[in-house]
Protein backbone atom coordinates (compact mmCIF):
# COMPACT_ATOMS: atom_id res chain seq x y z
CA UNK A 1 0.00 0.00 0.00
CA UNK A 2 2.93 1.98 0.78
CA UNK A 3 4.52 1.09 -2.51
CA UNK A 4 1.51 2.23 -4.22
CA UNK A 5 0.89 5.84 -2.70
CA UNK A 6 4.64 6.30 -3.64
CA UNK A 7 3.93 5.34 -7.28
CA UNK A 8 1.22 7.68 -7.76
CA UNK A 9 2.64 10.39 -5.98
CA UNK A 10 5.60 10.22 -8.43
CA UNK A 11 3.40 9.82 -11.18
CA UNK A 12 1.64 13.13 -10.23
CA UNK A 13 4.63 15.04 -9.19
CA UNK A 14 5.96 17.79 -11.77
CA UNK A 15 8.59 16.82 -14.15
CA UNK A 16 12.02 17.95 -13.35
CA UNK A 17 12.29 19.14 -17.06
CA UNK A 18 11.52 22.48 -17.88
CA UNK A 19 9.27 23.23 -20.36
CA UNK A 20 10.98 24.93 -23.27
CA UNK A 21 9.16 26.89 -25.77
CA UNK A 22 9.19 24.89 -28.40
CA UNK A 23 6.88 22.75 -26.26
CA UNK A 24 3.65 21.64 -28.28
CA UNK A 25 0.25 19.82 -27.38
CA UNK A 26 -0.28 18.37 -30.71
CA UNK A 27 -4.08 18.36 -29.83
CA UNK A 28 -4.34 21.76 -29.96
CA UNK A 29 -1.74 22.62 -32.30
CA UNK A 30 -2.69 21.50 -35.75
CA UNK A 31 -0.65 23.32 -38.52
CA UNK A 32 -3.76 22.86 -40.63
CA UNK A 33 -5.67 24.91 -38.75
CA UNK A 34 -6.11 28.87 -39.47
CA UNK A 35 -5.41 30.52 -36.46
CA UNK A 36 -7.09 33.95 -36.90
CA UNK A 37 -10.34 34.38 -38.99
CA UNK A 38 -8.99 37.25 -41.20
CA UNK A 39 -6.70 36.71 -44.01
CA UNK A 40 -3.33 39.27 -45.30
CA UNK A 41 -4.44 40.86 -48.25
CA UNK A 42 -1.65 43.96 -48.36
CA UNK A 43 -3.29 46.78 -47.31
CA UNK A 44 -4.50 45.05 -44.16
CA UNK A 45 -0.80 44.63 -42.56
CA UNK A 46 -1.07 46.13 -39.14
CA UNK A 47 -4.11 44.91 -38.01
CA UNK A 48 -3.33 41.12 -39.37
CA UNK A 49 0.04 41.70 -37.94
CA UNK A 50 -1.39 42.36 -34.33
CA UNK A 51 -3.64 39.58 -35.16
CA UNK A 52 -0.87 37.10 -35.43
CA UNK A 53 1.44 37.93 -32.50
CA UNK A 54 -1.61 37.83 -30.32
CA UNK A 55 -2.33 34.11 -31.81
CA UNK A 56 1.17 33.36 -31.83
CA UNK A 57 2.36 34.04 -28.13
CA UNK A 58 -1.08 32.67 -27.16
CA UNK A 59 0.50 29.69 -28.37
CA UNK A 60 4.29 30.72 -26.94
CA UNK A 61 5.63 31.23 -30.55
CA UNK A 62 5.77 34.35 -30.71
CA UNK A 63 9.61 34.09 -30.34
CA UNK A 64 10.18 32.01 -33.68
CA UNK A 65 9.33 35.43 -35.66
CA UNK A 66 10.48 38.41 -34.02
CA UNK A 67 13.74 36.15 -33.51
CA UNK A 68 14.31 35.52 -30.48
CA UNK A 69 13.67 31.55 -31.14
CA UNK A 70 17.47 30.93 -32.32
CA UNK A 71 18.23 28.38 -34.16
CA UNK A 72 20.12 25.43 -32.29
CA UNK A 73 23.35 23.85 -33.62
CA UNK A 74 23.86 21.27 -36.50
CA UNK A 75 24.53 18.86 -34.16
CA UNK A 76 21.95 19.60 -31.18
CA UNK A 77 19.33 16.73 -29.99
CA UNK A 78 16.86 19.48 -30.07
CA UNK A 79 17.55 20.82 -33.84
CA UNK A 80 14.74 18.41 -35.43
CA UNK A 81 11.87 19.89 -32.89
CA UNK A 82 13.22 23.57 -33.14
CA UNK A 83 12.97 22.65 -37.34
CA UNK A 84 9.54 21.26 -36.55
CA UNK A 85 7.52 24.25 -34.86
CA UNK A 86 8.81 26.55 -37.35
CA UNK A 87 7.75 24.90 -40.06
CA UNK A 88 4.33 24.90 -38.07
CA UNK A 89 4.58 28.70 -37.56
CA UNK A 90 5.45 29.31 -40.95
CA UNK A 91 2.42 27.00 -42.13
CA UNK A 92 0.16 29.17 -39.56
CA UNK A 93 1.50 32.31 -41.36
CA UNK A 94 1.00 30.72 -44.77
CA UNK A 95 -2.76 29.63 -44.28
CA UNK A 96 -3.52 33.43 -43.10
CA UNK A 97 -2.38 35.01 -46.20
CA UNK A 98 -4.98 35.46 -49.29
CA UNK A 99 -4.97 33.10 -51.96
CA UNK A 100 -4.34 36.14 -54.32
CA UNK A 101 -0.46 36.65 -52.24
CA UNK A 102 0.99 33.90 -50.76
CA UNK A 103 2.75 32.51 -53.52
CA UNK A 104 5.36 35.30 -53.36
CA UNK A 105 6.28 33.96 -49.79
CA UNK A 106 6.07 30.17 -50.41
CA UNK A 107 9.99 29.28 -50.25
CA UNK A 108 10.60 30.86 -47.18
CA UNK A 109 13.86 29.41 -45.28
CA UNK A 110 11.94 30.14 -41.68
CA UNK A 111 9.38 31.60 -40.23
CA UNK A 112 11.38 34.93 -39.04
CA UNK A 113 12.38 35.42 -42.47
CA UNK A 114 8.68 35.30 -43.61
CA UNK A 115 7.92 37.60 -41.22
CA UNK A 116 10.42 40.15 -42.23
CA UNK A 117 9.79 39.81 -45.74
CA UNK A 118 6.20 40.81 -44.85
CA UNK A 119 6.97 43.35 -42.93
CA UNK A 120 9.48 44.86 -46.02
CA UNK A 121 6.74 44.45 -47.87
CA UNK A 122 3.66 45.52 -46.00
CA UNK A 123 4.79 47.04 -43.24
CA UNK A 124 6.58 50.16 -44.36
CA UNK A 125 4.78 52.88 -45.63
CA UNK A 126 1.83 54.29 -43.70
CA UNK A 127 1.73 57.52 -45.99
CA UNK A 128 -0.91 56.51 -48.11
CA UNK A 129 -2.98 54.36 -44.59
CA UNK A 130 -2.92 58.28 -43.02
CA UNK A 131 -4.64 59.69 -45.80
CA UNK A 132 -7.01 57.30 -46.10
CA UNK A 133 -7.91 57.87 -42.43
CA UNK A 134 -7.76 61.41 -42.35
CA UNK A 135 -10.27 61.56 -45.32
CA UNK A 136 -12.31 58.96 -43.77
CA UNK A 137 -12.33 60.87 -40.17
CA UNK A 138 -13.28 64.29 -41.97
CA UNK A 139 -16.12 62.10 -44.19
CA UNK A 140 -17.86 60.48 -40.99
CA UNK A 141 -20.51 61.89 -39.09
CA UNK A 142 -23.02 60.51 -36.52
CA UNK A 143 -26.24 61.56 -38.50
CA UNK A 144 -29.04 58.90 -37.42
CA UNK A 145 -26.32 56.54 -35.81
CA UNK A 146 -26.74 55.99 -32.23
CA UNK A 147 -23.70 57.49 -30.29
CA UNK A 148 -22.45 53.79 -29.71
CA UNK A 149 -22.77 52.92 -33.20
CA UNK A 150 -21.09 56.16 -34.02
CA UNK A 151 -18.18 56.03 -31.20
CA UNK A 152 -17.57 52.09 -32.79
CA UNK A 153 -17.20 52.83 -36.36
CA UNK A 154 -15.13 56.01 -34.96
CA UNK A 155 -13.24 53.44 -32.66
CA UNK A 156 -12.42 51.18 -35.97
CA UNK A 157 -11.06 53.86 -38.06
Amino acid sequence: MASNHAETSAANAPSSRPRREVDVAPSVESSGLPIISSSLTGDNFLVWSRAIKFALGARKKLSFIDGRAIRPNDNSDELNEWIRVDYMVITWILNSISKEIVDAFIYVSSARSLWLELEARYGGSNGPMIYSLEREVSLISQGEMSVTTHFTKTKML
